[in-house]
């Protein structure tokens, strides 16, 4: 009985090794967001930023449509949470404000450099209650990777404040995220495979 229990454990921790040894390197990276040693896919320059791209994870879900404009990409974003009842949509300049239910949201994705294949930007997400808070802030750097349909969003920090009255919490990481492109053209919400 003793042999069939480790036999059986031995199995299990053998198959969850091999799962994990062939996930793609973003998704290995999300594992291991803000740990030193974390992997991620290396930048490529197939494809093109033009089209529309998305990335869903547990708590939600991001559109990201990109186009050139001057020589110089230029990104709107769209977010839903699949846990509470908040969204928005930004504009080609990549800002949004918006409603929630007590409070006030406003982000930007800013891009400050970039080029056909490599974008430097910050990220700026606020959440304002009155008596609490939410805000986010963060530097990335951005590519696209495998064979030119993924983009890596590889954030050097992101911050994460949580004020409660006078009290505040705040927190340090570096994600990494996987963009996968579902169209080379812009395509509506409604049109994405989730």
């Amino acid at each position: 009985m003793l042999n069939g229990r480790i036999g059986i454990r031995a199995s299990v921790i053998l198959v969850s090794a091999l799962c994990l040894s062939i996930l793609p390197p973003a998704i290995e990276a999300q594992r291991h967001s803000g740990s030193v040693g974390k992997k991620v896919a290396p930048r490529t320059d197939a494809g093109e930023w033009y089209g529309t791209w998305y990335y869903v994870f547990r708590d939600g879900k991001y559109a990201l449509w990109m186009r050139m404009q001057d020589g110089k990409p230029q990104a709107k974003l769209q977010f839903f949470s699949t846990t509470s009842p908040e969204g928005f949509e930004t504009d080609w300049s990549g800002n949004s404000e918006y409603q929630v239910k007590r409070g006030k949201g406003k982000f930007s994705l800013i891009i400050d450099e970039g080029d056909e294949n490599v974008i430097a930007g910050r990220w700026e997400w606020e959440l304002d209650f009155g008596g609490s808070a939410r805000v986010e802030t963060g530097k990335f750097d951005m590519w696209r990777a495998a064979d030119g349909r993924q983009i890596v969003l590889n954030f050097s920090e992101l911050n994460h404040i949580r004020r409660r009255g006078e009290e505040q919490e705040v927190f340090s990481s570096a994600p990494t995220w996987s963009f996968r492109k579902a169209s080379n053209r812009l395509v509506l919400w409604d049109e994405l495979p989730f």
